[in-house]
């Protein structure tokens, strides 16, 4: 049985730990407006939460945790829970581009995410990647849901020399939370979240209307940063790219874009309108250190939504997955599904109440 470089870190359930929760606003440090859609977490993104629209967040931590804040348009900030416990109002810099730093073309930028994204495709594992997920949605009309999955992604036969194809197994899984579902649903159609991509393609989007700059972060890595000329036209999503050095194969890929173009964010849902306000997504990527070959260690997301219902309401989904060992996905049968939190909620497989309590050791 082949063991990969990174071994999950997932969640701990709260009750191993003795936990306070804060309560705080973050915002801009010059304007001192609110900072909508800021992602607050704590660890590999033990605990993890958005900022509303109002800026203002809750989020449960230990008393020895550092939590973080982040929001792609703004410098990163980490915090010690027990200052924050004295002051929970955060101010974030925005980002400004020095004049030594170096700004590349979209053309060359194009060039080297291509390539980047090209060698991770071309080392993609073949072999099949168990993973343990955790899904936590919740809604401001009282809606909690929580639940834990094995999954099982494996490489498609469909061959593409441009894209990695993945299929998606569900395993195992637990609800273990569920309070008021009836406002997970929109005239009985699910609101959902895809918790792992479908595929992972070479092709970027550059264009002229972005900004790109070139970070060195150490002597093993360097970064790429995409951020909008134009935030209040089409572009309003940033990026970074972590590359490595060595290989130049994209080792880690964070993306956040901050919804205020309703003409672009807004769907109808049976006649209902909504409206993904903020959207943040991390993808960090392995490297089986028997084979060589590359696979998704990590992945993080989280979305928030308006229902503009008669009584309109938020909707905030939070998905966080890690590879695991094989030990259990190889002896079940499973059944092939979309890679979205509604297959979990709604699967008519057998659940296994606790099976995820076994990784908790695992936990650093």
């Amino acid at each position: 049985m082949k063991k990969y470089l990174l071994i999950i870190c997932l969640l701990a359930s709260s009750s191993l730990y003795s936990q306070v929760e804060i309560k705080g606003m973050i915002f801009d440090d010059e304007s001192k407006e609110p900072v909508a859609g800021a992602v607050v977490y704590t660890g590999e993104y033990r605990n993890m939460t958005m900022s509303d629209d109002s800026g203002h967040f809750s989020i449960n931590v230990r008393m020895e945790d550092t939590v973080r804040f982040r929001q792609l348009a703004y410098d990163d900030v980490s915090v010690k829970a027990e200052e924050l416990i004295k002051n929970a109002n955060v101010g974030l810099t925005k980002n400004v581009k020095e004049l030594d730093e170096i700004t590349v073309t979209p053309v060359n930028v194009e060039y080297l995410l291509n390539r980047s994204f090209q060698k991770l495709i071309d080392n993609y594992e073949n072999e099949n990647i168990a993973y343990l997920l955790k899904a936590e949605p919740e809604t401001s009309a009282g809606g909690e849901r929580e639940a834990y999955a094995l999954i099982d992604v494996s490489r498609s036969n469909k061959k593409s020399s441009r894209s990695v194809n993945l299929n998606t197994k569900l395993m195992q899984y637990d609800i273990t939370k569920s309070v008021n579902t009836g406002s997970f649903y929109v005239k009985k159609t699910p609101l959902s979240i895809q918790f792992i991509a479908k595929s992972i393609g070479s092709g970027t989007n550059t264009k002229n209307d972005s900004h790109y700059e070139l970070f060195s972060r150490d002597d093993e890595h360097f970064i790429i940063k995409s951020s909008p000329a134009h935030p209040d036209k089409k572009r309003h999503s940033y990026s970074l790219y972590i590359i490595s050095r060595s290989d130049t194969v994209l080792v880690e890929y964070i993306a956040q874009s901050l919804s205020n173009v309703d003409e672009l964010t807004m769907k109808k849902i049976r006649g209902i309108s909504t409206q993904i306000t903020n959207h943040y997504e991390h993808y960090t990527f392995a490297q089986n250190e028997i084979s060589g070959a590359y696979f998704i260690h990590s992945f993080h997301h989280l979305a928030s939504r308006n229902i503009y219902s008669a009584q309109p309401y938020s909707h905030l989904s939070k998905i966080t997955i890690f590879a695991v060992e094989k030990t259990d996905a190889k002896q079940l049968k499973g059944k092939t599904i979309s890679p979205v939190d509604r297959e979990i909620f709604q699967s008519k497989l057998p659940p296994t109440p606790g099976f995820w309590k076994k990784y908790i050791n695992e936990i650093p």
